[in-house]
């Protein structure tokens, strides 16, 4: 990976980092070389090149634009004003940027890293690292790592946590984070963010802005925030959470959970055997392949939502509101919940189930291979079965009304009432 810094007078310094986060190969220009006495710290307002001792010491190299090397020891490193790269050692070590546009590679042992203002480059390397650009504030014009977005310039860090169980958090600009190996928790804050996980366990948290998180290997958890995300788990068993904004979550592969939010998602559980939750809004559901599991946790404000089956034996039940459901190939399981919805069994033997103040419900495709189940004394009437419920039944043409009291219906297209009836004296069931 090639890495440079420069600004318009003149180019600060360029790198060549392995992919373990080491670095490699370095080539400079009108940098001044400072010895270091153990323990002190040194710099100027010159270009300096500081080397650090095998004891723990403090470097701050002051205003320009420095290279600082940490060797042995415990560092503390500060950049200070200026475009700076800074090296950790062998031990943990704390290293600040500062202003200016900075590379930060805390190499072996467990190191914090701040990147400050401007917009930084983060490697964490080896061990448990923590990364961050939190506590800096702007100080100057943005010279290098930009993007433009929707007309505005932005701040662009960009982190590597390496191995190891590190944290990163990214600032108010547009942060790209990458985790790496190990059990990691990135975090955008501000700003449309970048979040890859990497192997491992990891935390993903977008926080403000339209992020885009990617769990990759692993089991991991992603919460998406407050804008309109992008939320991929990857491999494992992830639990994705989308947040208050119009979120598109995937899965991937194994077994997820996955909940929707606030507004109107569209969900792909992927393979596995999924249980997924659109929330409030009106969500679009694509259950995939595995035996999945739908349900509106909570009744109050649930959108008019479409639910696509797709393979594998699914249970799904849509809540409150005007739902489609569609349950694609295998045996499932549907109930619309309260409101007018449109059931579709798809192929395979299907069960639509309907309990009291059901709503006013279509079933487009009952066969001799569904069945339906229904609550025996359901909305105030009682003794049901196939006779009681063929008195029930209205024609319209080659439909039927089936009438189960209180304003609730099901409206069975394609059958007419001797055939239906037919049909229930084998397939009719009671919860």
């Amino acid at each position: 990976m090639a890495i440079s810094l420069s600004n318009a007078l003149n180019t600060f310094a360029s790198a060549l980092l392995s992919d373990a986060g080491r670095l490699s190969t370095l080539l400079h220009s009108n940098l001044t070389f400072l010895p270091l006495p153990t323990g002190s710290s040194a710099g100027s307002d010159a270009g300096d090149i500081i080397i650090g001792t095998q004891d723990a010491d403090l470097v701050d190299g002051g205003a320009g634009n420095d290279l600082v090397f940490a060797s042995g020891g415990g560092d503390t490193l500060r950049g200070g004003d200026g475009n700076d790269a800074l090296l950790g050692g062998s031990d943990a070590d704390l290293i600040e940027g500062g202003a200016g546009i900075d590379i930060l590679l805390g190499q072996d042992g467990n190191d914090t890293l701040h990147g400050g203002g401007g917009s930084n480059l983060l490697v964490g390397g080896a061990g448990d690292d923590v990364l961050d650009v939190r506590w800096a504030t702007y100080s100057g014009p943005y010279e290098s790592f930009q993007v433009w977005r929707a007309e505005k310039r932005l701040s662009v860090d960009v982190m590597y946590g390496g191995d190891g169980n590190d944290r990163l958090e990214g600032s108010y600009g547009t942060d790209l984070l990458h985790g790496d190996a190990g059990n990691d928790t990135l975090r955008g804050q501000d700003g449309d963010d970048v979040l890859h996980g990497g192997a491992g366990d990891d935390l993903l948290r977008g926080d403000n802005g339209a992020d885009r998180l990617f769990g990759e290997a692993g089991d991991d958890r992603l919460l998406g925030g407050a804008g309109a995300d992008t939320l991929d788990g990857g491999d494992g068993r992830d639990t994705i959470h989308g947040g208050g904004g119009r979120d598109e979550i995937d899965g991937g592969a194994d077994r997820d959970v996955l909940h929707g939010g606030a507004s109107a998602d569209v969900i792909r559980a992927g393979d596995g055997d999924d249980y997924a939750d659109g929330g409030h809004g009106d969500d679009t559901i694509w259950l995939g392949a595995g035996d999945d599991f739908v349900a509106a946790i909570d009744d109050l404000g649930r959108g008019d939502d479409l639910i696509y089956g797709e393979d594998g034996d699914d249970w799904i039940h849509g809540g409150r509101h005007d739902d489609r459901i569609d349950g694609g190939a295998g045996n499932d399981r549907l109930n619309g919940g309260a409101g007018t919805d449109v059931l579709t069994g798809g192929a395979g033997s299907d069960i639509f189930e309907f309990r009291g103040q059901s709503g006013n419900d279509v079933v487009t495709d009952f066969s001799a291979d569904d069945a339906l189940h229904i609550e025996r004394e359901m909305n105030g009437l009682t003794g049901l079965d196939a006779a009681s419920l063929a008195t029930r039944m209205i024609g319209f043409g080659d439909d039927t009304l089936l009438d189960l009291g209180e304003d609730n219906t099901i409206l069975f297209a394609g059958l007419d009432p001797d055939t239906l009836s037919g049909l229930l004296d084998t397939n009719l069931f009671y919860l």
